[in-house]
């Protein structure tokens, strides 16, 4: 039985690996912009939700989700990375281990902007997040798309 699950599995795998697309943990929205369906309409929705969850545009940070083919990566928006005081993990596993959290963040679907809930993003630890990308970027990007739209 373990022989035919493990046969099962190295059958799959190769698929499994094709579906998920891992990027490289530098990749940013620049990396994917041409597989996105719809990068206007994407770089608009980030401004959107930057805007509507009332993130400050000088701290805040964008970060796309890893996996995928990049046509409409989830991302995450994040502001402030602190380090949580050891006196607010006293009794735990984790106190002493320079632990950090982000003051405010939020998860968003790529393909519709909507809030993630916070168990859904549960598993999407750091390494499926890419490198981030302030604000000033993003409009910068959205920009340089639109020009070259209107160049076409």
């Amino acid at each position: 039985m373990a022989s035919e699950n493990a046969a099962r599995v190295e059958r799959w795998f190769p698929l499994i690996l094709k579906d998920a697309a891992m990027k490289p943990p530098d990749t940013t929205i620049l990396d994917v912009l041409t597989t996105l369906k719809d990068p206007i309409s994407y770089l608009r929705g980030i401004i959107g939700s930057f805007v509507k969850g009332g993130f400050d545009r000088e701290k805040a940070v964008v970060r796309i989700g890893l996996t995928g083919r990049g046509i409409v990566p989830n991302y995450s928006i994040e502001q402030d990375l602190r380090e949580i005081p050891d006196e607010d993990l006293v009794g735990t596993r984790i106190q002493g281990l320079g632990i950090k959290a982000f003051a405010k963040r939020q998860a968003y679907r790529g393909s519709n902007h909507g809030e993630m809930r916070e168990h859904e993003d549960d598993g999407m630890g750091e390494q499926t997040w890419g490198a981030p990308m302030t604000f000033a970027e993003i409009q910068g990007l959205l920009g340089q798309v639109l020009a070259s739209r209107k160049v076409h």
